[in-house]
């Protein structure tokens, strides 16, 4: 017969199977903006794009990484709320330096 309320260790349990995991898809994360990071500095250094000390040229930014294949990490299109989130992920872990 089961236990009416579950297992009483499940919590325990899927901590130790999730903490592992979840580890590895935040490196994952990591890597990718890195990298996507690094193909930018690359285009404002090469003249490619323009580096806009205010910000407004993210647009640009989204449009540069679509036109030459710099997909997020799920193989999609660059949207406004997903670049944003890669920039703020390189900004809590002091990688972003323009």
């Amino acid at each position: 017969m089961a236990r009416p309320r579950g297992n009483p260790n499940f919590m325990a349990v899927r901590h130790a199977d999730t903490t592992a995991a979840t580890h590895q898809l935040q490196l994952n994360a990591d890597r990718h903006a890195v990298a996507v990071y690094q193909a930018l500095l690359a285009a404002i250094r090469g003249g490619e794009i323009d580096h806009a000390a205010d910000g407004n040229d993210k647009a640009l930014w989204r449009a540069w990484l679509n036109a030459n294949g710099h997909l997020t990490q799920r193989q999609r299109p660059w949207s406004k709320k997903s670049f944003n989130r890669m920039l703020s992920r390189l900004k809590s872990r002091g990688l972003l330096v323009l």
